[in-house]
């Protein structure tokens, strides 16, 4: 290691002696790397991430390559969005996903006060899910429980689970939020726990949910707004966890012949029109893997992504060779010192080790400096999720 390690103490000697050209190079590294480093981040934020839920693999989503939002009526040829009635069908009959969820495509907000609580109302948006959301994704609570089947039954208590981002930023982390009744839009429920810190819902969105309330209690809440009991009105979102083994295109198949037949009897025929009968065997839906949650922002940017990423390689491969060009100069003018060393019997491969050196060095360095740079500066890029949300909330006007 003696070698070695005399190598790195004459490179950075080397280095000493020539400030300028120590400046520009780790300044050229240092910038080439950060343009890399936030867009590989931005590409793996969106395109690449899956949502911090348990096996995420197994998620698959029954809807088309085209997210819709948020109520749709009649037929949609690929379908995405469904009525609570037809969810239920879907449900029963397709023993292949271990837990099938649903979950409102809309996140509106909503005026929400803690009872007692004489301040304004604030607009925090929220979200109804069935009673197995959160077991579908595998989610713990960070405090109390979260919603179970149970939650979601005619005549249940009304529930509701608290955002972690939600208890946080508004509610100063108070754990007696837990079990106190909340307003909400007008209707009481009661606060049974606080999700985890890293669950921000099923999907990428500016706007994640502050409080998930369950399905069964929408029709009270809204009154005479009320979805669930319309089954010409199409507003979930549907995903489950296939059982192992379980095919994609044998499930997509299935659920494209249920759904034909909702269609053709029962509640699904009386909200097809005469003239609209002939296109119901082109109705159809896709199993579509859901790892990274309900979103149409990764198809819709990775077009962009991907050339954004190539051209950031192309800076990068720029700096590399400006670098390449300088540590040529630099070479020539060491030349008188190289010939020196070869004629007092140095051996080529020990000159050439050094140079090595000397460049993995300047890498190195470049690259903390990059780093240094990045923490304290909050170079560009995309942070985890949990923390973009956190920033996103506080530019919000609702924050």
């Amino acid at each position: 290691m003696t070698t070695p390690l005399h190598d790195m103490v004459y490179a950075f000697r080397q280095m000493r002696k020539s400030p300028g050209f120590t400046l520009v190079a780790v300044i050229t590294l240092a910038l080439g790397i950060g343009a890399n480093a936030a867009i590989f981040t931005l590409i793996h934020g969106i395109l690449l991430r899956p949502l911090p839920v348990k096996n995420p693999s197994a998620l698959y989503r029954i809807g088309s390559h085209e997210v819709k939002c948020c109520v749709q009526g009649g037929l949609q040829d690929d379908w995405d969005n469904y009525s609570y009635s037809l969810y239920e069908q879907i449900k029963r009959q397709t023993p292949e996903f271990e837990e099938l969820a649903a979950f409102q495509a809309g996140q509106p907000p909503d005026s929400v006060r803690h009872t007692g609580d004489n301040s304004p109302a604030r607009p925090l948006h929220t979200e109804y899910v069935s009673g197995n959301y959160f077991e579908m994704f595998g989610v713990r609570p960070a405090l109390g429980r979260l919603l179970a089947r149970s939650d979601d039954q005619t005549g249940a208590p009304p529930a509701a689970v608290m955002s972690y981002r939600a208890w946080q930023n508004y509610y100063a982390s108070d754990p007696s939020v837990v079990g106190s009744t909340f307003s909400i839009s007008g209707f009481a429920f009661s606060v049974v726990g606080v999700a985890s810190p890293d669950f921000f819902g099923d999907r990428l969105s500016e706007y994640p949910p502050d409080f998930w309330l369950p399905l069964a209690i929408e029709p009270a809440a809204k009154g005479d707004f009320s979805l669930l009991n319309k089954p010409n009105l199409h507003w979930l979102y549907v995903m489950g966890r296939l059982k192992p083994g379980v095919s994609p295109r044998q499930v997509e198949s299935k659920v494209t012949v249920e759904l034909q037949q909702w269609l053709n009897s029962g509640e699904g025929a009386s909200t097809v029109g005469d003239a609209d009968r002939s296109r119901i065997v082109k109705q159809k839906v896709l199993a579509l893997p859901a790892a990274g949650g309900v979103s149409s922002l990764a198809r819709d940017t990775e077009k962009g992504l991907r050339l954004l990423m190539a051209l950031s390689g192309l800076v990068l491969l720029i700096a590399c060779a400006n670098i390449a060009n300088l540590l040529l100069a630099r070479g020539t003018a060491r030349k008188t010192q190289t010939s020196v060393r070869l004629a007092l019997g140095a051996r080529r491969a020990r000159l050439i080790r050094q140079l090595l050196t000397e460049s993995v060095l300047l890498a190195i360095v470049g690259g903390a400096v990059e780093r240094l740079l990045r923490g304290c500066c909050e170079f560009p890029g995309v942070p985890t999720y949990p923390r973009s949300f956190r920033e996103n909330s506080k530019r919000a006007p609702h924050a």
